[in-house]
């Protein structure tokens, strides 16, 4: 089987390699997929967040968007089929322009940046700038480089999902919908430069609640405790930390960022950041037993998310972000009602096997909220 978007489609149809492959051979080709994570519509979305101009393809480019999971069913369903030779070409539901992807965004959101259209010329130039301070995104992610329309001509009489599988495929006001709250987490392994674990802390001698009804109250009032604004999306209103639970905030200077529960139990809750966030990583909290009192801590163990934030880090954002968890941990401590406090604070840069080794927890730890949010755990 072999599976291509109409944008990179090769002029007879047929890459030379599959011209020599033995036995039937299915091919189905796309109009643009979106939520996959780095596609252009997941771009658009995360430029919408955090830049106060966006700039757009011209007016007449058009396009059918089809939601990665419509693409994965289809797949499924193609797999189980006979084994002869077809052609299938597969289509979103609705023609929509970026304009319109960006307004629709802009609703779930809660914000409306500037929209500009560039010529082509300039989009594309743009797009290859882009990707090059951030390699890891080729320059067709993005929606500069989206440069001829795909709802015209054959595109607008092609087979929508529902032909393959008999059920209704999804529309694009749902698809962004699930664009959202799907957003992929972006782990340290995925960031830009060194690793750093930092640690914020606090020994409460007279703690009036013990670590797991302190970790409840953390939860229950998580946006009291945070010094930024939580919940600040319509399509991402939670305040409390629940388990696999996408959470939207504003942080200063930077537009809004997503981040999710990942991991929790009677004595901590973990939450990663997703795409589009300053930075890639994790975040714990843990409460447990000293002594007579109580221990609280904040770890923090991330990398830049990529080169522009990593220079935004290393430019006073970092000190920004230690100076937040500095106030979390007193605004906990406020919750436990003690007075006999000790504040702490740490940090240390990965290196070599104990770098893999965290890496791949935190790895495990994200991989098992899929599974779980999936249905698959």
């Amino acid at each position: 089987m072999h599976v291509e978007s109409r944008r990179a489609a090769s002029p007879d149809g047929m890459p030379d390699w599959l011209s020599t492959a033995r036995g039937a051979v299915t091919t189905i080709r796309t109009s643009l997929v979106y939520g996959t994570g780095i596609d252009p519509v997941t771009q658009l979305l995360i430029m919408m967040r955090s830049l106060p101009v966006v700039p757009l393809p011209p007016g007449r480019h058009t396009l059918r968007p089809l939601w990665r999971g419509d693409l994965e069913r289809i797949v499924a369903a193609v797999v189980e089929r006979s084994g002869r030779a077809e052609r299938i070409e597969v289509t979103g539901p609705e023609v929509v322009g970026w304009r319109q992807l960006a307004e629709a965004l802009g609703g779930l959101i809660d914000r409306d940046p500037v929209r500009v259209a560039l010529p082509v010329s300039i989009a594309a130039s743009g797009a290859r700038l882009l990707a090059r301070f951030d390699p890891r995104y080729a320059a067709a992610t993005s929606p500069l480089a989206v440069e001829q329309t795909e709802a015209t001509g054959d595109d607008a009489r092609a087979d929508a999902p529902e032909t393959i599988t008999g059920r209704a495929s999804v529309g694009v006001s749902e698809g962004l919908r699930r664009l959202v709250a799907e957003l992929p987490e972006i782990t340290p392994a995925e960031g830009t430069g060194a690793i750093e674990v930092k640690l914020f802390g606090a020994v409460i001698a007279d703690a009036r609640l013990e670590p797991e009804r302190l970790i409840d109250r953390l939860r229950a009032r998580f946006a009291d405790v945070m010094p930024i604004p939580i919940g600040v999306e319509p399509v991402l209103p939670a305040k409390q930390l629940q388990l696999d639970t996408s959470m939207s905030m504003h942080v200063p200077g930077r537009g809004h960022v997503q981040v999710r529960v990942v991991d929790a139990g009677p004595r901590h809750v973990m939450l990663a950041t997703a795409r589009g966030h300053v930075v890639a990583g994790i975040v714990r909290f843990r409460a447990r037993t000293a002594g007579d009192g109580v221990r609280f801590e904040v770890l923090v163990c991330d990398a830049a998310a990529n080169p522009v934030d990593w220079l935004a880090l290393g430019a006073g954002g970092s000190l920004l972000q230690d100076a937040n968890w500095s106030r979390v941990v007193r605004n906990v401590v406020a919750l436990t009602e003690g007075h006999r406090v000790r504040l702490y604070h740490g940090q240390r840069r990965l290196e070599g096997a104990e770098a893999v080794r965290i890496q791949r927890g935190i790895a495990r730890t994200v991989e098992a909220s899929r599974r779980r949010r999936s249905g698959r755990g």
